[in-house]
């Protein structure tokens, strides 16, 4: 999963460059962009995050935008505790 290359843009992308982090990606033709990820913070336990988004008309890219942002608000949720 730490290899995962489809998974750049997605979660894994709104996490902080200390984090290592791995991820299983799913993009389908009924406007599915999927993200499961493992992210292991520094000093902490690892956190499973997963995003699911469904029959979208939006352009993948747009969809891996809001992936890369709830991976950044999980992110900030977990530095602030």
């Amino acid at each position: 999963m730490k290899n995962c290359k489809t998974g750049l843009n997605r979660l894994r992308a709104g996490l902080p460059h200390d984090w290592s982090a791995g991820d299983k990606t799913g993009t389908g033709s009924n406007g599915a962009v999927n993200d499961l990820a493992i992210a292991w913070p520094p000093s902490r336990s690892p956190i499973l995050i997963v995003a699911y988004m469904s029959g979208s008309l939006a352009k993948t890219e747009v969809l891996e935008a809001v992936h890369a942002k709830i991976g950044n608000i999980v992110a900030a949720a977990f530095a602030s505790n």
